[in-house]
């Protein structure tokens, strides 16, 4: 339970706090989806639920862009869904049209607000912010377990114990 309340019928797999309040984070997990609303006052926290429509994915993985806008989920099914978080919280679009083996499990924003992920299948992307197509795309040994950006390098982490290290305009 959340401040006495579930947090939802279902598993949540992931957690991501707004960049410019507090007061505000979106969860993830098998088939759901939610923006979290604190009212530190009352003491309480409201959910919305984000709509899908018919779509269902299992989220692993939530990076929020730097205004708040937009968050960026990767998925257990390999795409990445972005939607918006600024009035009605509803699902804007998915990509790529390719999906990644064995699922998104890791993402980050670059400084350009574009998304590098890591799959479970061992590939690195930087996706495109506009349409979620595939700028670049690397593999490396064993399922990407953590990305990160610092400025123009990206450092890659595996299940395999192995560090890898990117440099945005080379790689």
């Amino acid at each position: 339970p959340l401040c006495g309340g579930p947090a939802s019928n279902e598993l949540s797999l992931c957690l991501s706090f707004f960049n410019t309040c507090s007061d505000k984070l979106v969860t993830g997990g098998h088939g759901t989806l939610r923006v979290w609303d604190l009212d530190f006052a009352n003491r309480k926290i409201n959910p919305t639920d984000v709509n899908f429509g018919a779509v269902r994915r299992e989220f692993r993985t939530i990076v929020i862009e730097a205004t708040d806008h937009y968050a960026y989920i990767g998925t257990a099914s390999g795409d990445v869904v972005c939607i918006h978080l600024q009035g009605p919280k509803n699902y804007k679009m998915a990509g790529p049209q390719k999906k990644f083996t064995n699922g998104v499990l890791c993402a980050a924003l670059n400084a350009e607000g574009d998304i590098l992920i890591g799959s479970g299948g061992g590939q690195v992307a930087l996706l495109s912010k506009i349409d979620l197509h595939i700028i670049k795309q690397v593999d490396v040994q064993g399922p990407v377990t953590a990305v990160s950006t610092l400025g123009e390098h990206y450092f890659i982490g595996t299940s395999k114990s192995n560090m890898y290290y990117l440099n945005a305009h080379t790689f």
